[in-house]
């Protein structure tokens, strides 16, 4: 028998539809004011890039995608080694890499870690608090003197997350040598990750 709900209860139901779809759309709204950083533009190929002056070079196959070095970026921050951007099976812009020029002969990482806060305050600003990962390892790797050491060996690490509805960052401590070490930026859109990951599975299933 087919159930009936009385008005006080269709106009229950009918609050909920309009909130959740409200939600949605508020969702969908904070996704899409989330640029990604350098003045880039999510979802771009590497042709439209370079129709906006952006120089790309290095092209290379990577487990993210297609990876170009970009250059002539509308903005940079200082201290910028490079910056990469990768791009999907439907050659869309999904996720951007930044890498900063090394500080040398600092074993301590004085001079890394302070960058680090500087830019984990003002990321704080436009994202939120984040997720701090700061593991000092045993007793050897967590004196002073190995700290960058023990980055370069895995056995400490030094980075921040920070996720929104529309966005993923990572704020990072890497290290080339025990003796110098640098940053790393890591943008994700969420959306073109799923994307990006979807075409995988489609080339991978056309593979096989």
């Amino acid at each position: 028998m087919k159930k009936k709900y009385n008005h006080r209860q269709l106009l229950v139901f009918s609050i909920v539809a309009l909130i959740i779809t409200s939600l949605a759309g508020i969702n969908q709204a904070a996704a899409a004011e989330q640029p990604p950083p350098f003045g880039l533009k999510w979802g771009l190929s590497p042709v439209e890039l370079e129709q906006l002056g952006i120089k790309l070079s290095a092209r290379s196959d990577t487990e993210h995608g297609e990876l170009h070095v970009l250059s002539n970026l509308p903005k940079v921050i200082s201290g910028s080694q490079l910056v990469a951007g990768y791009f999907g099976y439907n050659e869309k812009l999904w996720r951007i890499a930044w890498q900063s020029t090394p500080w040398q002969n600092d074993p301590y990482g004085n001079g890394v870690q302070k960058r680090y806060l500087e830019l984990k305050s003002i990321l704080r600003k436009k994202y939120g608090a984040g997720s701090t990962q700061h593991h000092a390892g045993d007793s050897y790797f967590s004196k002073p003197k190995n700290f960058l050491y023990g980055i370069l060996r895995g056995e400490r690490w030094h980075y921040t997350n920070y996720q929104t509805s529309g966005i993923w960052v990572q704020l990072g401590i890497r290290a080339s040598s025990s003796n110098d070490g640098y940053l790393i930026l890591i943008y994700e859109n969420n959306a073109l990750k799923r994307n990006f990951k979807d075409g995988k599975e489609k080339k991978e299933e056309d593979a096989l």
